[in-house]
């Protein structure tokens, strides 16, 4: 960072997920302003979301594309009394970047695929051909198309 000695900086991050941002701000003299402009809710029990669960197998790819979808696609899972192994590779899980890749993997997933470019149109060129495979892509409900 630049100096930022006297600046207010606004922080928009939630704010469960805003304090690493704050701190590096004072390390650099600024005043973070705390202001969420994100709302990350929990996904509620439904049946189509434990149809997909019960389906794990049957998906060719999951993509995940942030830390937030992997934990809560994860926590309701786990709720649900679905465990989500990869059994004999199946499916193989994608990642928008490398910090997605992580909260992967620390839920014991293994992780075939993350674009050089951490963008969601990255993921295409790191997929290869998927025609006729099908795949799962958990997103938040006010995702970008």
């Amino acid at each position: 960072m630049s100096d930022l000695t006297g600046k207010r900086v606004i922080v928009t991050r939630p704010a469960a997920q805003a304090a690493s941002m704050c701190r590096a701000l004072e390390r650099e003299n600024a005043q973070p302003i705390l202001f969420p402009t994100v709302q990350i809710v929990a996904l509620k029990a439904n049946t189509e979301l434990k149809r997909v669960f019960q389906a794990w197998d049957s998906f060719d790819w999951v993509i995940f594309t942030s830390v937030n979808g992997v934990k809560i696609f994860y926590d309701r899972a786990k709720l649900t009394g679905v465990s989500l192994c990869q059994r004999s590779g199946r499916p193989r899980l994608a990642a928008i970047g490398p910090a997605t890749a992580q909260e992967v993997v620390a839920r014991g997933g293994t992780v075939g695929c993350i674009p050089d470019e951490y963008v969601a149109e990255g993921i295409v060129q790191c997929l290869g051909d998927v025609g006729g495979q099908r795949i799962l892509l958990p997103r938040a409900k006010r995702a970008r198309k």
